[in-house]
C-alpha cells in the first residue's frame, strides 16, 4: 500500500509551489523504489504545472524519510511553521524544479 497526496498552490506574491503532503509506504513495501517512483511522480507532475518549487514537511528524527527526499534533492530549510500543540515537531523541505 502507498499514497500520496499533492497540492498546486499558486500565489501572485511568490513562485508556483507544489505541496507534497503525507507521503507514505507500507513497510512491506519499503526499499523496493516505491519512495523514490512516488517523488519522481510528484516532481515531475510539477514541473508540468510550471511550478518553480516542491516542498514538504517531515517529522524531525524520521531519517529514513529524511534521507529519500535528501536524494531528490530536496534541502533542510529549518522547522516547518504553524505546528499544532502537542505535535511531534517536523522540518521543512524545499526543491527546486528546473
Amino acid at each position: 500500500m502507498v499514497g500520496a497526496r499533492i497540492a498546486g498552490t499558486i500565489d501572485a506574491d511568490e513562485s508556483p509551489t507544489v505541496e507534497l503532503i503525507s507521503m507514505w509506504v507500507a513497510p512491506f513495501a519499503r526499499g523496493h523504489g516505491v519512495g523514490d517512483a512516488l517523488i519522481q511522480a510528484v516532481v515531475s507532475w510539477a514541473e508540468e504545472q510550471h511550478a518553480k518549487q516542491v516542498v514538504l514537511a517531515v517529522r524531525a528524527g524520521n531519517e529514513r524519510a529524511i534521507a529519500l527526499y535528501a536524494r531528490h534533492g530536496f534541502i533542510d530549510a529549518g522547522p516547518a511553521p504553524d505546528i499544532a500543540d502537542g505535535q511531534p515537531p517536523e522540518r521543512l523541505m524545499i526543491m527546486p524544479v528546473t
